[in-house]
């Protein structure tokens, strides 16, 4: 068994793994922190002693509200995805091989950015 998953050398399990970095991401995108989160965490098929899926309810400072899933379930196709729901449109984040944000509009209108290019 990886380091990561086993309890006497991790901090956590998938929540502490890769759910940190969305809960990060999603408080710099939205420029607000969460004051409010219920979570389920759960060992679902990964013979480990620490959790293996894990979902959480959030609630910003401002009233904003979502839902965030991390897991080291996912074996057909890894889904490592954001998408953030506004009044007008969505983000979505890690969905293309081309364009790593695609911003797509009430009115049908899309915008897609290539992100490879960042930092360089």
């Amino acid at each position: 068994m990886a380091k990561i998953a086993s309890q006497e050398h991790a901090f956590s399990g998938a929540l502490g793994d890769l759910g940190i970095h969305k809960v990060d991401l999603l408080q710099w995108l939205l420029v607000d922190r969460f004051s409010e989160v219920g979570a389920l965490c759960s060992t679902l098929h990964k013979p480990t002693n620490v959790d293996d899926h894990a979902l959480l309810l959030l609630k910003t400072s401002n009233g904003n509200a979502g839902s965030l899933t991390a897991s080291w379930t996912y074996y057909a196709k890894e889904i490592n995805t954001t998408i953030l729901f506004s009044e007008k449109g969505i983000v979505i984040i890690g969905t293309d091989p081309s364009f790593g944000v695609i911003v797509e509009y009430q009115d049908g209108s899309r915008e897609c950015y290539d992100t490879t290019t960042i930092g360089n």
